[in-house]
C-alpha cells in the first residue's frame, strides 16, 4: 500500500517504534507503524508536516507497518529556518486536532502541501502565513466564518472589516499584508477562539505559547 501525507504526530513506541498519525490524500488521517534507527537520518522523516511518500504492508499488530519513505519534497528552508520550523510544528498540533480519521479530501490535502512548498520556497513575505493558512482552512474544515454572523457574538464592525480583508488575502498576496506584532497576536487570538468554539480540543495546542514567543 502506497501512500502519500504529511506527518501531524508522533507518539514513541519501544526502544525503536514509532505511531506515526500521517494524513494522506489517498485515505485521508491514518496511523501506521514505523522503525527508526540509531541514524538521524531515518528520524529526519518524521517531522511536524513533512511531506512523505509511504509504502507499508500489514503488520503484526492492528497498524499498517512503514516498509519504505521516501520525502516527497524535500524541505529546502522549512526545517532549517527557526521561525517557519515553528510554525510548522504549530500547525501539525492544529491539524492534528481538526481533521478527523473519516475524512478523506484531496482538496483539503493540495491546499496543506502547496502552502507548505510555499512556505519552505518563500524568502520574505512569510510572518502572516499561519494566520492566513488558518483562515483559508476553515473552508476545507467545515467552519467558513460569514462576518456578518460574528459581528454581534465575536467582532466590533472594524474588526468585520478586517475579517474580510484577511479573507481575501491568500499565500500569493500575502505580503500586501502588513501587520504589526500585536496585530498579529491579537488576530491569531480571534482565529483561536473561533476554531475552539468548534474544536474544544485545540485548548491543548502546547505549541502556541512558544510560538507567540518566536514570532513576538
Amino acid at each position: 500500500m502506497m501512500l502519500h501525507g504529511f506527518v501531524l504526530r508522533t507518539v514513541k513506541w519501544g526502544e525503536h517504534g514509532l505511531i506515526v498519525d500521517l494524513f494522506t490524500r489517498e485515505q485521508g488521517r491514518v496511523s501506521v507503524a514505523a522503525t527508526i534507527g540509531r541514524r538521524r537520518s531515518s528520524q529526519a522523516y518524521w517531522q511536524p508536516l513533512n511531506l512523505l511518500a509511504v509504502e507499508c504492508v500489514k503488520g503484526r499488530g492492528r497498524l499498517p507497518q512503514v516498509h519504505e519513505t521516501a520525502f516527497v519534497h524535500p524541505y529546502a528552508d522549512l526545517t532549517l529556518q527557526p521561525m517557519k520550523r515553528m510554525i510548522a510544528m504549530y500547525l501539525s498540533e492544529v491539524l492534528g486536532l481538526v481533521l478527523r480519521a473519516e475524512q478523506t479530501d484531496p482538496l483539503l490535502y493540495d491546499y496543506v502541501e502547496d502552502a507548505l512548498l510555499w512556505l519552505d520556497a518563500a524568502r520574505t513575505g512569510w510572518a502572516n502565513f499561519h494566520i492566513v493558512f488558518l483562515l483559508h482552512l476553515t473552508r476545507f474544515v467545515g467552519i467558513y466564518p460569514n462576518p456578518e454572523d460574528l459581528e454581534s457574538h465575536l467582532l466590533a464592525p472594524d474588526e468585520v472589516r478586517l475579517l474580510r480583508f484577511l479573507l481575501s488575502v491568500d499565500v500569493g498576496t500575502m505580503h500586501h499584508l502588513r501587520l504589526s506584532r500585536t496585530q498579529r497576536r491579537d488576530i491569531l487570538q480571534r482565529i483561536e477562539r473561533y476554531y475552539r468554539l468548534h474544536f474544544p480540543s485545540l485548548s491543548e495546542v502546547r505549541s502556541l505559547d512558544i510560538l507567540r514567543e518566536v514570532l513576538d
